[in-house]
């Protein structure tokens, strides 16, 4: 079993509800843990799209530029690249969303 870190028991105690705290964590944690900030990161944002929340694509669109950001910070863009990708791939009938994705390329 995995061992959770500081970050995990911080999520774990704040919840998903507190989503300006927990950005500003993420946002905090990238540069010295990335590969928190990405799951993370990528967790909010797949929560928001697999529920078809598309007033809320803008929202799921600034988690995935933080989990870029991260990616870049671990030095894995090409694994996000991949990611994003496959993102498209899976999320191409939501119409309102796709072009936002395809803007998180650059």
């Amino acid at each position: 079993m995995k061992r959770k870190c500081r970050l995990d028991k911080f999520f774990d105690r704040t919840g998903s509800s507190d989503y300006r705290l927990i950005e500003q964590v993420v946002e905090a944690a990238i540069p010295r843990h990335p590969d928190w900030a990405i799951r993370i990161s990528r967790e909010q944002a797949e929560s928001i799209m697999n529920q078809g929340k598309s007033p809320h694509y803008h929202q799921a669109g600034r988690w995935l530029e933080k989990a870029r950001a991260a990616y870049r910070a671990a030095g894995r863009q090409t694994e996000w690249q991949t990611y994003l990708g496959e993102l498209i791939a899976r999320q191409r009938r939501k119409y309102s969303l796709v072009p936002m994705l395809e803007a998180l390329r650059r």
